[in-house]
């Protein structure tokens, strides 16, 4: 049997493997400081391709990390390194056989305005580019996901389940697909498929406290209030930054009428987000019922402090 080790000594390779890795991380930075000074001192050219490089691996996937899209906010800084390497090639080209070198300048400049102007068309609107990007890359889950929120948002809910099922197909266990399917569920008020679903994804990632807050609101829904209570406890024992999850189990406590845990939820809730008015409005309404004016006017104050509006809202559901 290997022999137990003491919290003291522990503590002290710990202590030892973290200065190692300081160490290691300092010198790793220096020799990246050190190779392109000295790679643009002897050719330009090698440094930039070296930029190139370096700039791209980290987010080429060439080791796959999952749930990680090859996404093209992750390429500005490869494609500046390859813009300048590509500038200085056209540029000896020009010296080398000035007519041969600007035709090819011409050519890779037009070629790329125009395949840059087409791209630009796919960001007219958010549906328009998921689309796209659905149809150039048909085997990637999180597209068809977003499609499917683009859909879901229109009211084409039967096209948005549609997508999330090739992306399930595609992929079975991407979490996002089945909080996104729920969450449709949830919009069609079909209640018990939605916590069909969520439930399946909980199964397969526990911690996702997004899809687990919406479970509990589904069991809410379906006056499950025990159901709904427990989950948000446990989620919360995870994750306890989570406002809205405590916002979610005020509610449930209100309806099961145990007022003091649903202010301490509701007070829990504007403390990590003091911005969100739907804890104000509750605290409110729990004071209303229990004839305490006073805290009513002390929550109102608070909610002026953060620049709250409390005033009612109009047509906006949330």
């Amino acid at each position: 049997l290997p022999a137990r080790k003491t919290r003291f000594e522990t503590g002290i390779m710990q202590n030892i493997k973290k200065k190692a890795q300081k160490e290691s991380s300092f010198l790793f930075i220096i020799i990246l400081a050190v190779v392109p000074l000295i790679m643009i001192k002897r050719n330009e050219l090698s440094f930039w391709a070296f930029f190139f490089i370096f700039c791209i691996i980290p987010v080429s996937n060439l080791v796959f990390l999952a749930g990680r899209p090859f996404a093209e906010q992750r390429m500005y800084l490869p494609s500046a390194g390859m813009a300048v390497f590509t500038g200085i090639l056209l540029g000896k080209a020009i010296k080398y056989k000035k007519i041969a070198g600007i035709v090819l300048t011409l050519f890779v400049v037009m070629t790329y305005s125009y395949a840059a102007i087409n791209r630009n068309s796919d960001w007219k609107d958010e549906k328009t580019f998921w689309k796209k990007t659905s149809e150039s890359n048909p085997h990637s889950a999180r597209a068809l996901q977003n499609l499917s929120i683009v859909y879901g948002k229109e009211g084409r809910y039967g096209e948005a389940i549609e997508c999330l099922n090739k992306s399930l197909k595609i992929n079975d266990k991407f979490i996002d697909s089945y909080n996104t399917l729920g969450w449709l569920y949830y919009k069609m008020n079909l209640y018990e498929r939605s916590a069909e679903v969520f439930e399946k994804g909980l199964k397969l990632e526990p911690r996702h406290y997004d899809m687990a807050t919406n479970l509990g609101a589904v069991y809410s829904i379906l006056g499950k209030y025990e159901k709904a209570y427990g989950l948000y406890r446990k989620t919360l024992d995870t994750v306890p930054w989570s406002y809205r999850t405590y916002y979610n189990l005020g509610v449930t406590c209100v309806v099961m009428k145990r007022y003091g845990e649903a202010i301490d939820c509701f007070y829990r809730s504007i403390e990590l987000n003091p911005f969100d008015d739907d804890p104000y409005r509750k605290l409110i309404e729990v004071y209303e019922t229990m004839a305490d004016y006073r805290e009513v006017e002390k929550v109102k104050e608070l909610a002026g402090k953060y620049g709250v509006n409390l005033l009612k809202r109009e047509g906006n559901e949330r």
